[in-house]
């Protein structure tokens, strides 16, 4: 009898020493986030003995009589910061706002226009005797501008705003460094922004442009509306979307799709609320599948009901993923035994105390409303259930290669034997609660027999019994994303549809919003669907859930008594509120930050076939009435591996399905703005091609398929030599694509290496002034506009024949016959 108190006292204190010790993991977690060391020089500093990083601060005007940025701010400055792009450094922008009261920014207004007042009194001549000295027009002028704000923050038309404007540079060396510098100093002065770079200070400026409460005074200026919101990050996704990401589906104002890239986000967590009929599930299978085929993500999906009219199974066995069947099925979870990832598990404490902590939220809603008491003593049994196999927390190696897993009946068997003691009335009611481990729940003793190395995995729980179904689901998704949270490069989504269970139960929204919060740094995304967002206002989390899911979406055809809880809970306006009700099923709102946008999510025909279980096998599938526009592209698309849309005839969707992924890159000719180009995943690594960047690949290859299309045969070089050559009218020419400010060394040698043949330089707008001072404005052509005039005069004379050729093609081949058979050009 002594022997077991003391074996129950020795579990008491394991299960202390693991709070203990998952407290002290976690306050040491500012140590693990910050830099091991920072050294500050005159002009950069130095992180982690490799990174160098320079700050300017933009805004700052040279003198106090004069304002940093100018009273017409191009409200694309933001858009050309971030679209300079290089393999050598990055670059990063910290824009803070804090909103002035209207009463406070009147002060401020009043106090300007005194001073300039008594400033331009001092011009004038008190004695009335020398009329020609009046204040300057410049100071007239400014009181004339301070009146007018003045009205208008007077009239609410205006808000005053403190504000930083901070842009770091990262770099290995130097060198690189005084680039980035030089190519964001072209932006910011041809946009009329006066900057500082506050040497000596770099650190205080590093520091005052992260997400901390504290910042240099030196960094900060007042601006009004216009001004911050032109600088905000925020931009709006009905006037474009961004480069490269997820697509989403098709704006129903613009008819724009609308794509989202998830890495500028906050985090990538999601709330889906659709009602039944809605189009829930279809709608997470388009999602799913593109998160699959165009982020490169694992995707999980969990669902605790069937869905007849969207084949989830289909999609999953599609993608050649696995379908985990609980219950019924094959396949089994045995909730004792430790899943980890062999490869990258690293603390394996940490592996066995979060796995213990879902064991214990597992069974706080499988036997609803335990007791504290009921509680702990679950905690101190299952350690002892765990030591009876041989396992003991502190010692990995006895339960790394384990075979012999316990089970739910072993730990009944703990349960029933401690109920012989009449005095402990926890255990006998746990043994009676836990008698279905011995019928219906059976099946838990099986071992544990998943496959878990597929990119699409499913989790279907439809044929749990319901009095298991609600703990199973809290389970399994723990379980999924304890297992793969050490594969941060991988990442994965996991979706939970009808996830009601986590938001009906405090504790359990208390331990969802846990995982939330610390999802981004583990790589794991919960994209959450449930029926009803008063779920989260009946546990007073709606706040938090809304500040860690920037992610939302709502699907129409709802009913008219429920609008009010969703326009409440996610705070619509009019619009958006009737955008809703005129939305029907696949359709609703995407919000993105505190952007509401009508959307439809449209999947392709393959997409739609897929779903609805008309094709499961991906080696079989064609690209379903796709082809090239021309036939002179066939040979581009093959040796390149890219494809803009507008080369297509047909839904270019089908592409994410066959190994391409779609970006948005600055237009090569014509007019400004962005394109759709679909490349190749395997070649693309990270913001390069090969050795270029994403711009410059897409640049040259876009100039080869304009050529092409008009009978021209242009080869590209992406190693050695100029760009693009080809030979029109028996003359050569070269082209060579510049994004930067190259050493004028360096492009004076690549003239002369042609050995005086044509050689053409493109430029874009930040650099194009430079390379026109630098080899000759005759010999620069900027890009858009500019190039496509240049080409065509180019190839007019001579090639009327060739047009008419053109003229007589409507089509190319069917691009499953260039991307899929491999053919040789």
């Amino acid at each position: 009898m002594k022997i077991k108190i003391l074996e129950k006292f020795k579990n008491k204190i394991s299960v202390a020493k693991m709070a203990a010790d998952r407290q002290i993991y976690f306050d040491s977690l500012p140590r693990i986030m910050g830099p091991s060391t920072i050294e500050e020089m005159p002009r950069y500093i130095v992180i982690n003995d490799e990174t160098l990083a320079r700050c300017i601060v933009a805004g700052i005007p040279p003198t106090s009589d004069i304002s940093g940025y100018p009273g017409d701010l191009n409200p694309r400055v933001i858009d050309e910061l971030m679209s300079l792009s290089s393999s050598g450094y990055k670059i990063a922008y910290s824009f803070a706002a804090i909103p002035i009261s209207n009463v406070e920014s009147m002060k401020m207004l009043d106090s300007a226009i005194y001073r300039n007042r008594v400033s331009q009194e001092s011009f004038r001549d008190k004695k009335g005797q020398d009329r020609n000295r009046q204040p300057p027009l410049k100071k007239v002028l400014e009181e004339s501008d301070f009146v007018q704000n003045y009205t208008e923050i007077f009239k609410g038309k205006q808000k005053m705003f403190h504000t930083a404007f901070i842009i770091i540079f990262f770099g290995k060396s130097e060198d690189e460094l005084r680039a980035a510098e030089s190519h964001v100093k072209v932006i910011l002065e041809s946009n009329r922004i006066y900057y500082e770079a506050p040497d000596y200070r770099q650190l205080d400026t590093f520091i005052s442009a992260q997400p901390f409460p504290f910042s240099q005074d030196f960094t900060w200026c007042e601006l009004f509306s216009y001004h911050t919101s032109a600088l905000l990050g925020t931009r709006n996704t009905n006037s474009r979307t961004d480069e490269s990401g997820l697509l989403f589906g098709v704006d129903l104002k613009t008819g724009k799709d609308i794509m989202i890239d998830l890495n500028t986000l906050a985090a990538s967590h999601m709330l889906m609320v659709g009602m039944t009929g809605s189009g829930k599930t279809y709608t997470s299978m388009i999602l799913l599948a593109r998160a699959l085929t165009m982020l490169r993500k694992r995707v999980i999906y969990v669902t605790p009901k069937a869905d007849k009219g969207t084949d989830y199974r289909a999609v999953c066995e599609y993608f050649g993923g696995s379908v985990i069947d609980i219950g019924n099925g094959e396949s089994n979870i045995n909730p004792l035994q430790i899943l980890y990832d062999e490869q990258s598990h690293g603390d394996m404490i940490r592996v066995f105390d979060a796995h213990f902590e879902l064991l214990t939220e597992f069974f706080n809603v499988l036997y609803e409303k335990l007791s504290s008491n009921m509680t702990h003593y679950i905690s101190e049994s299952l350690m002892e259930t765990y030591k009876r196999k041989g396992i003991v927390r502190q010692f990995p190696e006895t339960w790394e290669h384990c075979t012999d897993w316990p089970t739910l009946l072993d730990l009944r068997d703990v349960w029933l034997e401690d109920s012989q003691d009449v005095k402990n009335v926890t255990a006998k009611a746990l043994a009676d609660k836990s008698f279905l481990f011995t019928t219906s729940w059976s099946f838990l003793n099986r071992p544990t027999n998943i496959n878990l190395s597929s990119d699409f995995i499913v989790c279907d729980l439809s044929n749990v019994p319901e009095s298991l179904k609600d703990g199973l689901n809290v389970f399994v998704t723990g379980l999924m994303g304890l297992r793969f949270r050490t594969d941060t490069k991988k990442g994965t989504i996991l979706m939970i549809d009808e996830g009601a269970v986590f938001l009906r139960n405090q504790r359990l929204s208390t331990f969802l919003l846990k995982a939330l919060t610390q999802g981004r740094s583990f790589g794991v995304s919960l994209w959450l669907a449930t029926q009803q967002p008063s779920d989260l206002q009946k546990v007073n989390l709606a706040e938090e859930f809304r500040t860690n899911m920037p992610l939302s979406i709502i699907l129409g055809n709802m009913r008219s008594d429920t609008v009010d809880i969703v326009k409440q809970f996610f705070k619509l306006d009019e619009n958006a509120t009737n955008d809703l009700l005129a939305s029907g099923v696949g359709e609703g709102l995407l919000l993105v930050g505190s952007e509401k946008i009508p959307i439809r999510f449209k999947p392709s025909s393959l997409e739609n076939d897929i779903i609805k279980g008309k094709i499961n096998n991906k080696k079989t599938t064609t690209l379903v009435d796709i082809s090239l526009i021309h036939e002179g592209l066939n040979s581009v698309v093959a040796e390149q591996n890219i494809i803009f849309q507008e080369w297509l005839n047909g839904d270019d969707s089908q592409l994410s399905t066959m190994g391409y992924e779609a970006r948005r890159v600055q237009k090569a000719t014509g007019g400004a703005g962005l394109v759709k180009v679909w490349i190749k995943k395997d070649i693309i690594n990270g913001e390069t091609i090969i050795n270029q960047s994403i711009d410059h690949y897409c640049t040259c290859g876009f100039i080869q398929g304009f050529l092409a299309m008009n009978g021209i045969k242009a080869e590209i070089s992406h190693q050695e030599g100029p760009d693009l050559s080809f030979e029109i009218a028996e003359k050569k020419i070269f082209f060579e694509y510049e994004h930067g400010e190259q050493n004028a060394q360096i492009l004076q040698e690549k003239k002369q290496q042609i050995n005086n043949e044509e050689l053409i330089f493109i430029s874009n707008a930040s650099n194009h002034k430079y390379l026109c001072e630098v080899v000759g404005e005759q010999n620069v052509i900027k890009r858009g506009r500019q190039l496509a005039d240049f080409l065509d005069n180019l190839i007019e004379p001579g090639q009327e024949k060739k047009k008419e050729d053109k003229n007589t093609i409507t089509n190319g081949s069917l691009l499953s016959d260039v991307i899929i058979g491999n053919k040789a050009f």
